[in-house]
């Protein structure tokens, strides 16, 4: 599961997570600037600022931003996954009788 590096200093956030509009984002603190949105296709994966204070943290602790990015949206790529294949049903074991 994705999460920022361990660092033992405490520091001032320098990533926010904003809702902007009806997404939620990351942005830059000195400057207010949008850093990242999630794309549409994680769109049901992030419901509510929590879902993105991992990826803040990550890059306040001095993560790289496209190593730390890329293993959020890894991560929450294989959730959607995962909930896809739960929700839906299962063929194995349905015979082709059943289709007659």
């Amino acid at each position: 599961m994705f999460s920022p590096l361990p660092r033992a200093d405490a520091r001032l956030a320098n990533h926010l997570v904003e809702q902007r509009g009806s997404r939620f984002c990351i942005v830059a603190t000195a400057t207010g600037q949008v850093i990242y949105t999630p794309p549409d296709f994680l769109k049901a994966a992030i419901t509510s600022p929590a879902d993105l204070q991992l990826l803040a943290q990550a890059l306040d602790h001095g993560e790289r931003y496209i190593d730390a990015v890329t293993a959020f949206e890894a991560d929450r790529a294989d959730e959607l996954r995962a909930r896809h294949a739960v929700s839906e049903p299962s063929l194995i074991g349905v015979s082709e009788a059943s289709y007659s």
